[in-house]
């Protein structure tokens, strides 16, 4: 058993106060990981696009969902597979496809201001290469053409 106490001296920050406005004290039920926010950040990042989500975006999402060890992800808009590498940082194993089959095996151009050329090592597995988290990605992406969705 954990126990915290918290300081609260007002939201104002050019005040410097003596004394707290409120002093908390209770049982700690959890930590936070915005470490990994910063750890998977899209400067950073060796593979990206247009649409990449947002690192703390993804993580939400992934928490939201409950994503652990038992869990099997499906991302059918994956994109640069942000939401992939949050689940699979929670551990979940993961796999997915898109509709566009250049940006899925990274033959778009590239989205870094000043290159015209994507590197030959970025991908999207270079992503979980990066982030040391292969183990919890399913090799096979999939290609999902618009007849999939009765378009």
């Amino acid at each position: 058993i954990e126990f915290s106490y918290l300081e609260f001296y007002g939201t104002e920050n050019n005040h410097n106060l003596e004394k707290p406005y409120n002093i908390f004290f209770g049982l700690n039920i959890g930590e936070g990981q915005r470490q990994l926010i910063t750890k998977q950040s899209i400067k950073k990042r060796k593979f990206i696009g247009n649409t990449t989500m947002d690192p703390e975006l993804a993580f939400f999402m992934a928490n939201l969902g409950k994503v652990d060890h038992t869990s099997l992800v499906l991302d059918p808009f994956v994109g640069t597979g942000s939401l992939l590498l949050a689940a699979a940082e929670f551990k979940g194993h993961v796999f997915g496809g898109d509709i566009d089959f250049l940006q899925l095996h990274a033959r778009t151009r590239s989205s870094r201001a000043g290159e015209k050329k994507r590197k030959t090592d970025e991908s999207m597995i270079s992503n979980f290469e990066q982030y040391d988290l292969t183990s919890q990605y399913a090799k096979d992406q999939f290609y999902l053409p618009l007849g999939c969705f009765g378009l």
